[in-house]
């Protein structure tokens, strides 16, 4: 028994003793712990004040670089920080103030003016893009200003803030614009492109896939909005030809514009009849500054022979422009040569109505100068009638033309009678006269 209580009060002092041992070792390290952490706290308090400090001094000094960047932002993610255009406004290098510290630091700074058979531009510009060529591809990250595009196919990958102008064959839009004007054969608006305000296009085929936050005014044969998630028009659909719409709640509105039915046209023999009526009305001017013109004027000859007439007319009808064509090439008689065409041009067109004048004063010499003219008046009208038979009547009218052309030159050149010649001629008649036989 003995042995046995020993023992076990041997096992109870060691138990105690470990007892102790853990639990001064405990709290020990349970001080040391709170210590450490208290000291820990202090510390991040004072380097949080340090911190505050610092951020509301960095934001007081970098507002207007914040500002620049949420303006650059601005332009790249949501809508172009741009002043308000009216419709069909094109403006000028509307520029932006770009922050030299920004990524886009190096844009051009000017417009550009792209010429050439392929066009791959990939720069940023601060001001228009003017590109002609076969193939063009404009990449540019941002295009401050407009976009115009002359070409056969066209690729525009640039985010523009002002308006984008394409005349071409292949058209592909795959980013956006503030407005879009586009007349090709084919236009594709692909999935990420957008238009924030309307699209106006004269093609063949149109396919929307982007979305358009405004209106569409489409003058193509075929339009198809495509029904993935984007595609869509905020505002009104105006077409005349064939619409493909998937989806109808993606579309604002959709107005058929209807083509106006044409009026009963008019027979070809009253068109020749209202066409002779105006140039009758030309006739009874042009016939009566001729008239007076040539009153006091011998426009008949004796022996006068009206084949050889129309064919020296021919001939000077081709002459003329042949002599106006040589002055040209001399170059310093363009302005002669130029001069000549145009009154070639015009004694051409009273070349008719010379030709029937003088063949009324032929008929009706002696007679008053009212009656030639409405006798001029009537074979004009006649001229025009035979004018309308096919081939023959064209023929014809062409000869009385040149007869017409050829009685201007010669009137042209005629000299004029002086006092002298004059007074031969009246005592020439006065010795042709017959004497009294009573005498």
């Amino acid at each position: 028994m003995k042995k046995k209580t020993i023992a076990v009060i041997l096992i109870l002092v060691t138990l105690i003793s470990i007892i102790s041992n853990v639990s001064l070792a405990t709290g020990v390290q349970t001080n040391q712990v709170a210590n450490t952490t208290s000291a820990n706290i202090q510390a991040n308090a004072t380097n949080m004040n340090a911190v505050n400090n610092e951020v509301q001094n960095s934001t007081t000094n970098n507002t207007n670089d914040v500002n620049n960047l949420n303006q650059v932002a601005d332009n790249v993610l949501g809508e172009p920080d741009v002043p308000p255009q009216e419709d069909g406004v094109m403006p000028i290098s509307d520029s932006i103030e770009i922050n030299d510290e920004t990524e886009f630091a190096n844009w051009v700074e000017s417009d550009v003016y792209l010429f050439d058979e392929k066009i791959v531009y990939n720069e940023s510009v601060n001001g228009n893009v003017y590109a002609m060529g076969k193939n063009v591809e404009v990449n540019s990250s941002i295009i401050s200003g407009n976009l115009f595009v002359c070409g056969d196919n066209v690729i525009i990958n640039a985010d523009i803030s002002g308006s984008l102008f394409i005349c071409a064959n292949k058209v592909t839009i795959k980013s956006g614009a503030n407005d879009a004007y586009i007349a090709a054969d084919t236009v594709r608006f692909e999935d990420n492109s957008y238009i924030y305000r309307d699209v106006r296009v004269a093609a063949s085929d149109v396919e929307v896939k982007g979305y358009i936050y405004r209106n569409l005014y489409s003058g193509a044969d075929n339009i198809s909005i495509a029904s993935n998630g984007v595609a869509g028009v905020a505002g009104t659909i105006y077409y005349d030809g064939n619409l493909n719409v998937s989806d109808k709640s993606k579309i604002g509105n959709i107005v058929k514009i209807e083509t106006p039915i044409k009026e009963k046209e008019t027979s070809v023999f009253d068109e020749s009849i209202i066409d002779i009526l105006s140039k009758v009305v030309s006739a009874l001017v042009i016939i009566g500054i001729l008239t007076l013109i040539t009153r006091n004027k011998e426009v008949v000859k004796k022996n006068e022979n009206y084949v050889i007439d129309a064919l020296v007319g021919l001939a000077l009808m081709f002459l003329v422009p042949v002599i106006a064509i040589a002055c040209m090439i001399t170059i310093i008689g363009i302005p002669v040569g130029l001069l000549l065409i145009m009154v070639y041009i015009m004694l051409l067109f009273v070349s008719i109505y010379v030709a029937a004048l003088k063949i009324a004063k032929v008929i009706m010499r002696g007679n008053s100068n009212v009656i030639k003219y409405i006798v001029a008046i009537i074979i004009y009208v006649t001229f025009e009638c035979i004018g309308m038979i096919p081939v023959a009547g064209g023929i014809l009218k062409l000869i009385i033309i040149a007869y017409g052309f050829k009685t201007i030159m010669s009137l042209a050149f005629q000299k004029t009678a002086t006092k002298e010649d004059k007074e031969k001629k009246e005592d020439n008649e006065i010795k042709e006269e017959p004497k009294d036989i009573s005498e």
